[in-house]
C-alpha cells in the first residue's frame, strides 16, 4: 500500500493541479498526511477531493498554507473501502512563483495531520509514503521550433517547458490578418 504524490512539470507563474495517490489494496476507508511546499514558490490556493474519491468527505486544514503546510484527513461513508488498484484521492491547485525555479519537494509528513490510513473499523493500516517533486521551468514566450520531413508530412516539434503552446493555423500568407485557430491535431511528449 502507497501513498505518494504525483511528480510533475510546470512553468514560472502557473496555476497547476498536483494529484495524489492511493495504491490500495481494497480494505482503506480513510487517510490523513500533511502535505509540505517551499511556500516561497508556491501558493496553495485549492484542495479537492481526487477523480477516485467522489463521495469522501475532506477535511483540509489550510491554517498553515501561507507557510507550506496543508492538512488533509479524508474518509469514505461508514462501511465503504476504496476498491483495489491506483486512485486518485486528492487534488491541491498550487499557484507557481514567477521567480521559482528548479526542483521543489513536495512532502508527506506528520506535522498537521499525522501520516495514516485506516480501515473501515478504524484500524490503523501499514502504508509507505511517497514524497514528489514538482520541477519549475522558466517560462517561455517564444520556443525554438524543429521541422522535420516525415514521409508526406511534417514533425514539428519545442522544448518540453513550453508543452503548453499549441499548434495554430491561419489561412492567410504571413498571418498579418484574420484569425487563428487551434490545429486538430494529437500532441504527443517524447
Amino acid at each position: 500500500r502507497l501513498l505518494r504524490v504525483l511528480s510533475t512539470n510546470a512553468l514560472q507563474g502557473e496555476t497547476i493541479t498536483l494529484s495524489v495517490f492511493m495504491d490500495a489494496q481494497g480494505n482503506e476507508n480513510a487517510v490523513g498526511f500533511t502535505l509540505n511546499f517551499d511556500s516561497t514558490a508556491l501558493g496553495a490556493s485549492g484542495v479537492e477531493l481526487g477523480a477516485d474519491a467522489p463521495t469522501a468527505t475532506l477535511q483540509p486544514n489550510l491554517s498553515q498554507a501561507a507557510v507550506g503546510r496543508l492538512g488533509v484527513a479524508l474518509s469514505l461513508p461508514t462501511g465503504e473501502a476504496f476498491s483495489p488498484g491506483t486512485k486518485e484521492i486528492l487534488r491541491v491547485t498550487l499557484n507557481v512563483s514567477s521567480s521559482a525555479s528548479g526542483a521543489i519537494p513536495i512532502t508527506v509528513s506528520d506535522q498537521l495531520v499525522t501520516r495514516c490510513v485506516s480501515d473501515v473499523s478504524a484500524g490503523e493500516l501499514p502504508v509507505s509514503f511517497v514524497n514528489g517533486t514538482l520541477t519549475i521551468a522558466p517560462m517561455i514566450t517564444s520556443p525554438m521550433i524543429s521541422i522535420l520531413p516525415s514521409g508526406t508530412n511534417v514533425v514539428l516539434s519545442w522544448p518540453l517547458p513550453a508543452a503548453s503552446f499549441t499548434l495554430q493555423s491561419q489561412s492567410s500568407p504571413g498571418g498579418l490578418s484574420g484569425n487563428w485557430s487551434n490545429m486538430p491535431v494529437a500532441l504527443q511528449t517524447n
